[in-house]
């Protein structure tokens, strides 16, 4: 059922893009909400026509145009005045079946699945949910003190059975889909947090790690203490000069290829880091310190004959140089260091070319 409930979501998302998954999701929930308080007023009217009175008459239509006109409330996408709405009506039907016909009714059930839906369907601030919950528990003291200190108003004619077992059959169906939407709604804030966390840790340009991943990265290597792994530190040569003399945009495209380069040629347990600007931290994990260095050799002769272009700008080669040291897990800045330290003696060494 939960499978089935996603995929319609997404059949949703698929047939219009402006939606969104809390859209979808709330309109599942307050659409058969609405369906079926605007059914529940039509059926008394019908099933129960010795108990119509003009003022019951009037109310139960009053009542089923409220619950019609919440449809329109849910294009609007207005979901707390929709939400507020059904509240109210549920706790009036409640208020008006008690007092008229006893507790016997049932309909107190209807208290039971609002207060429960302001816990867990989000159609509005957490304050108004607040406050209608607490309404509705007010309301349902109310009625319980009222039905057992006083005589029903009218007693049920002997077509109210029905009209009871679709009191109950619409509760459990309420209690129910408030379950599998709840359920829902709990995924889709998992998806949220993962995306926020996606956005968080990764490089907009580049679509590599950022500088704060690599924060919580290193946390998790003190750790788990790897025997040996290597760090490198890599800068792409002459940057300033590839973004002075050919535009930012030029700058951007070598930025996203070597990018491109690292993460097809390393391996998939490696870790390439958009340090900042043109540098880049690569965690090449269990290698020694000389087979480090011949594997970002072999990354560095081909990045030197590649020709990168930005549209009407041109093209341009551009080349890297890189430092090499053992990254020593409890203290990985001191090991990022010391590949500073290597990079700038292969900048001096005059580029391109691979530290140790």
């Amino acid at each position: 059922m939960k499978q089935i409930l996603f995929r319609y979501v997404m059949r949703k998302m698929e047939a219009s893009d402006a939606e969104s998954e809390t859209t979808v999701l709330l309109q599942l929930a307050l659409a058969p909400a609405c369906a079926a308080l605007c059914l529940l007023h039509v059926a008394i009217l019908c099933v129960t026509p010795e108990t119509r009175g003009a003022a019951t008459t009037a109310y139960h239509l009053a009542s089923s145009s409220a619950c019609a006109a919440c449809f329109a409330l849910l294009r609007c996408r207005k979901y707390a005045l929709c939400g507020l709405a059904l509240c109210c009506d549920a706790a009036v039907y409640a208020t008006f079946a008690v007092v008229r016909f006893g507790l016997e009714t049932h309909a107190l059930l209807y208290l039971l699945v609002i207060i429960v839906a302001q816990v867990l369907i989000p159609y509005a601030p957490l304050r108004a949910r607040r406050g209608a919950g607490i309404a509705c528990v007010a309301v349902l003291a109310f009625c319980v003190a009222w039905g057992l200190r006083h005589e029903p108003l009218s007693h049920r004619g002997p077509n109210s059975e029905a009209v009871l077992s679709l009191n109950l059959l619409l509760c459990f169906a309420g209690i129910i889909g408030e379950l599998f939407l709840t359920s829902a709604f709990e995924r889709l804030r998992q998806e949220q947090i993962k995306t926020l966390e996606t956005r968080a840790y990764t490089d907009a340009l580049t679509g590599l790690y950022n500088r704060r991943y690599a924060d919580r990265f290193f946390r998790a290597l003190a750790i788990r203490r790897p025997p040996r792994d290597c760090v490198a530190m890599v800068d792409i040569d002459d940057f300033k000069q590839i973004n002075d003399q050919h535009g930012h945009p030029m700058g951007d495209a070598v930025l996203k290829d070597i990018a491109g380069v690292f993460t097809r040629s390393l391996r998939w347990d490696d870790t390439v880091i958009r340090w900042g600007g043109e540098e880049f931290l690569l965690v090449l994990h269990d290698v020694e310190l000389v087979v480090a260095k011949r594997v970002l050799d072999k990354l560095r002769a081909p990045i030197a004959e590649r020709q990168v272009s930005a549209g009407a700008d041109g093209t341009v080669s551009y080349t890297i140089t890189a430092g090499i040291a053992p990254l020593n897990a409890a203290n990985c800045y001191q090991s990022i260091a010391e590949c500073d330290r290597k990079l700038y003696v292969g900048k001096r060494n005059g580029k391109n070319r691979i530290e140790i």
